[in-house]
């Protein structure tokens, strides 16, 4: 694969992620383009909730869709032991790998022992698309050629790209919650300019502006993230005001005016697991941090270190979470929260929220 070429497809994936696409056609056209330089047989397309670190959708590529063969390859993905996990994929600085590079014999890989193997799968090429820290999605590529493995090349060429298409995700996700009718509050966004102009804006921007300052000056907040753009590529924080907790998101505007900055405005969403697992099976806010933790593939020592706690403490959360949830090991966990609030509203075809979960129901 040529730098050039490489440089060429990369500026066509920056164009098609910079369209106005929902998430289902922008993950169409990155399959178009990545079989242009890495040629699949069979592929599929996922979203994921960056809270979680759960699929909230799948797609397939060159194969029908089947309920059953997604329940049985998730099964596989959550409580197996096996390589190249998707939240293990995530971490890595490189966002993409090969099973057959890192693994000398196929059948000690319990997913292709059950199942790819059945469908003459001879290799497997994982990507996660990161951007800021955050997984939006993943693209599993298959080949069936036992002389044709994936090549460091092909895997490196998804480190160019995953960030981008990972904010092309974030963005459809984003259009379609400030598009949702059955919102009673829905988003606002609007645009500004470096200097603090307002330049475009929605009707429930202007009503969310006006609660947090009345005046025709921009609100502080707004002036404050345009500060912290100057150093960070994309801003978020949440502020509380006269209607209550706001959530407010920056990023300049791509393909357009350099100065311009696009805001969204809006009521927090579930953005950590915690909510959903304390409603769901009562445990304490501690506890649901070490779940949440969990899901994103932190070790006991991790988890430690980033809640200022000692090993041992850790491994008596996860001890009291396992009792409540009623599972025995992470993998069963995370099995246990996808089957129970994942799989229903993924199997009914619902719209992955921008901001953890999903969008409320139509």
């Amino acid at each position: 694969m040529g730098a050039a070429r490489v440089e060429s497809v990369t500026r066509d994936f920056e164009l098609l992620c910079a369209e106005l696409l929902d998430h289902p056609s922008l993950q169409e056209g990155v399959a178009a383009l990545v079989r242009e330089v890495v040629p699949f047989e069979v592929a599929v397309q996922a979203t994921v909730d960056p809270a979680s670190m759960l699929d909230t959708s799948c797609q397939p590529v060159g194969m029908a869709y089947d309920a059953e063969r997604e329940r049985h390859f998730m099964h596989l993905e959550y409580t197996s032991d096996d390589p190249l996990s998707y939240v293990e994929v995530a971490a890595r600085p490189e966002r993409a790998a090969a099973l057959r590079a890192e693994v000398d014999d196929l059948r000690q890989v319990r997913r292709y022992r059950e199942l790819l193997e059945g469908f003459g799968v001879t290799d497997e090429l994982r990507t996660a698309f990161v951007a800021d820290g955050q997984c939006w999605g993943t693209l599993t590529l298959y080949r069936a050629d036992p002389d044709a493995a994936f090549n460091a090349d092909e895997v490196a060429f998804f480190t160019t790209v995953s960030a981008t298409v990972a904010r092309g995700l974030r963005r459809a996700f984003l259009r379609a919650a400030a598009e949702a009718e059955s919102l009673d509050d829905p988003p606002g966004h609007c645009t500004i300019s470096r200097s603090g102009q307002l330049l475009t804006t929605s009707a429930a921007a202007e009503r969310w502006l006006d609660t947090l300052d009345a005046s025709d000056r921009l609100p502080p907040v707004l002036a404050a993230l345009l500060a912290r753009l100057d150093h960070e590529t994309e801003v978020r924080t949440t502020v509380v005001g006269p209607a209550g907790p706001l959530t407010i998101h920056a990023t300049p505007v791509k393909g357009g005016d350099d100065d311009a900055v696009a805001v969204i405005i809006e009521k927090p969403r579930p953005i950590h697991l915690a909510p959903l697992v304390i409603a769901a099976y009562g445990l304490t806010p501690r506890e649901s941090e070490v779940a949440e933790a969990v899901r994103h593939g932190l070790t006991t020592r991790q988890i430690a270190r980033r809640l200022g706690i000692v090993d041992y403490t850790v491994q008596d959360h996860l001890k009291a979470i396992f009792a409540k949830v009623g599972v025995a090991t992470r993998g069963e966990l995370a099995w246990e929260l996808y089957e129970r609030h994942y799989l229903p509203p993924t199997e009914a075809g619902a719209t992955p929220s921008p901001y953890g979960y999903f969008l409320p129901d139509a």
